[in-house]
């Protein structure tokens, strides 16, 4: 198919009697699509026009289509200028369109859709990889200033299910293109066997304006369902304002929360322990210690025995003064775990915090007897016998600690301090 671009009134004249063939053959054709509606109004209005005309090559040179467009001069919000394309009755015809003799539309509206300019890529085994990081980048510059750390971990799940979904032949990924510069993407889930599909996530290039490009593809995947006998397009929760263009209907889903009616029914379901856990750690190295002696209150309600959170909360008892409270839950993580280093270790600590000399060398002994290279279970220990006086011993221990660790500054200092 050729087109020609018509764009002033002497060769719209010279094409009427070709108009009004088109326009009589098309049973879709109306009044404001007539060139004698036409030719009046493209005289009144200031803006530019044209009229895509398409030809079949090598027959007669009479047009089988015509599209009438003009082009409108818009102000971004932020100043600036962008061109926006409009129906050339745009504003005051009540219906616009274009003329297509009967028989010629599969031809013409592709070749009337089609540019050298812009170009829509769809994914396969090749370019799965390129095409979900070019979609997630894309959705990333939108929104990792609004949802900051979380936008990491949004993304690595969405790039896992998009896999996923890919593998298993349930997912359709085009990308917009403007010559090698990716200007929008989108991704749908399709349900093959309920004839659905699913909009799951867009990105686009926020900065290019002459075009909806996330309307483009969204036309683009309801043409695709359209053509393999699906039945819905469904674009999931929210109300915004574009859906409805397509013909969106509504449908209200209802959140519904369960819980119980007082809050002593606090026990942890034991499967989310591993993530209670992970969280209640994170809230620890962030010093949120209410949070976190919170969190393991609650994992040891529901498991007593959950060694991180005994451990856990031992630390956390010294750190708050609470010396008895973190030597109890040492101990008891050492009934479950005899041979836990980082249990001795803090326990000899805390006997050593609280000048318990004797308690702390027999911790840090212990500690030795499992793993002999623990430098800084010598240094400690080595401290310890100080403290009691037993200089010689100590100074076996710091040097023990310097066979293990030359540069042992720790070990050094002390025993220049003997």
């Amino acid at each position: 198919m050729k087109i020609d671009i018509i764009d002033d009134l002497q060769t719209f004249n010279q094409v009427r009697e070709n108009w009004d063939f088109v326009y009589e053959g098309d049973p879709h054709a109306n009044f404001f699509l007539s060139w004698v509606w036409l030719v009046g109004w493209l005289k009144m209005i200031p803006e530019s026009w044209l009229i895509l005309s398409a030809k079949v090559p090598d027959k007669d040179s009479s047009y089988v289509a015509f599209f009438p467009l003009k082009l409108i001069l818009e102000q971004e919000n932020g100043g600036g200028f962008y061109t926006q394309l409009y129906m050339a009755g745009n504003s005051i015809a009540d219906y616009t369109g274009l003329l297509i003799l009967p028989g010629y539309e599969e031809e013409v509206i592709p070749a009337f859709a089609h540019s050298d300019e812009f170009l829509i890529t769809h994914v396969n085994a090749d370019n799965v990889n390129f095409h979900i990081e070019i979609l997630l980048k894309l959705w990333e510059s939108k929104w990792r200033q609004k949802k900051g750390d979380q936008c990491d971990l949004i993304m690595d799940y969405v790039r896992k299910i998009l896999h996923h979904c890919f593998e298993n032949n349930c997912l359709y990924l085009p990308i917009l293109w403007r010559g090698d510069k990716p200007l929008c993407g989108i991704a749908n889930f399709i349900d093959v066997h309920q004839k659905t599909m699913l909009f799951v996530i867009t990105g686009r290039d926020e900065t290019f304006k002459n075009l909806p490009t996330g309307l483009i593809l969204h036309a683009n995947a309801i043409r695709y369902a359209i053509q393999n006998g699906f039945k819905v397009y469904d674009f999931l929760r929210g109300n915004e304002e574009y859906k409805y263009s397509f013909g969106a209907k509504e449908r209200r889903i209802q959140h519904i929360v369960a819980q119980y009616k007082t809050s002593q029914n606090r026990k942890l379901d034991i499967r989310i322990l591993p993530s209670a856990i992970k969280l209640t750690i994170q809230y620890h190295r962030e010093n949120k210690l209410t949070e976190a002696q919170q969190g393991y209150s609650q994992i040891l309600e529901t498991q007593s025995n959950h060694p991180e959170a005994l451990f856990g909360l031992g630390v956390l008892m010294r750190q708050k003064g609470e010396y008895q409270s973190a030597e109890n839950l040492l101990k008891d993580l050492l009934q479950i775990q005899p041979n836990s280093i980082k249990g001795l270790f803090s326990l000899g600590n805390l006997y050593q915090a609280q000048d318990r000399f004797s308690e702390a060398i027999e911790t840090y002994h212990q500690i030795l007897v499992l793993q002999p290279d623990v430098v800084a279970a010598y240094n400690n220990m080595g401290y310890a016998l100080q403290q009691q006086g037993k200089s010689e011993e100590a100074i076996i221990c710091y040097q023990k600690a310097l066979e293990l660790q030359p540069d042992c500054v720790e070990a050094e200092v002390k025993l220049l301090s003997i």
